[in-house]
């Protein structure tokens, strides 16, 4: 889990492409930066 969050590092503002080619995309697991 924490390889995911280390790619999460970047702006998870606007909705990143997240291709379903990768295991554990990064941009699934970006916590809202906007609530």
């Amino acid at each position: 889990i924490s390889y995911q969050q280390q790619q999460c590092k970047q702006p998870c503002q606007p909705p990143p492409k997240c291709p379903s080619v990768q295991p554990f995309p990064p941009c699934q697991k970006c916590p809202p930066k906007s609530k």
